[in-house]
């Protein structure tokens, strides 16, 4: 997290740092701020990445339980969100 706001202070107007906090904040299982740091990111420009990294976190916080996976389906075989 603190590299992250490394990345914003000297750069306010880039979306990498956003896009950096949102990260770590999924990970840790912070949804909703997560999405608020992707909707920032957005704001400031991150383009497609950045649009489909809030669509995932908007997933997660209406399918509570559900992680990110690097495969489609998990080990039940059942489909996972991405």
């Amino acid at each position: 997290m603190k590299i992250a706001r490394q990345i914003q202070t000297p750069q306010p107007k880039s979306p990498q740092g956003f896009d950096r906090e949102a990260d770590i904040l999924l990970i840790q299982e912070r949804v909703p701020q997560a999405i608020k740091a992707y909707e920032q990111a957005l704001a400031k420009g991150a383009g497609t990445t950045g649009f489909i990294k809030l669509h995932r976190a908007i997933l997660r916080r209406a399918i509570p339980g559900q992680r990110t996976k690097s495969s489609p389906t998990g080990s039940s075989g059942t489909r996972r969100i991405w």
